[in-house]
């Protein structure tokens, strides 16, 4: 019940103020990627290594508040802490 109540009280201060995301050390996200599929010897690409961090930011992160918020079109940006390259 508990979650319940948060996760109303969350739902009402994002809805109710201008709210921008910003996901950071997506490099390390990238990075991780690129190492897991190093170990497992698979061949890749710069730009496959970029797509499979989009889905999973989208997946693990902009779903999620998507569903909580009720929200499709926010704001949001992934940066990485490396070169401040922004994606």
């Amino acid at each position: 019940m508990k979650s319940l109540r948060l996760e109303f009280a969350l739902q009402i201060l994002i809805l109710s103020v201008p709210t921008v995301f910003v996901f950071t050390k997506y490099d390390k996200l990238i990075d991780e990627i690129e190492i897991r599929w190093t170990d497992q010897g698979r061949e890749y690409t710069e730009s496959e290594i970029e797509a499979e961090a989009e889905r999973y930011l989208k997946k693990h992160c902009i779903e999620p508040i998507k569903r909580l918020t009720g929200e499709h079109d926010f704001p949001y940006l992934a940066v990485s802490s490396a070169s401040m390259v922004h994606y």
